[in-house]
């Protein structure tokens, strides 16, 4: 896939990958809010009262 590109180790396994922005920058935005939703998933959760 263009704009796409995946590190290696030396046993040829995809470590990590790097994404050109410019291409991709609204998938990028996707999947960052996805990373943060599943980090924050066992936070206490704050409720707000108007």
């Amino acid at each position: 896939m263009k704009g796409i590109s995946f590190l290696t180790n030396e046993k040829n396994q995809k470590i990590a990958v790097q994404i050109d922005l410019e291409k991709h920058g609204e998938i990028w935005e996707d999947f960052f809010d996805c990373l943060i939703t599943e980090e924050r998933k066992d936070e206490d959760t704050i409720h707000l009262v108007s």
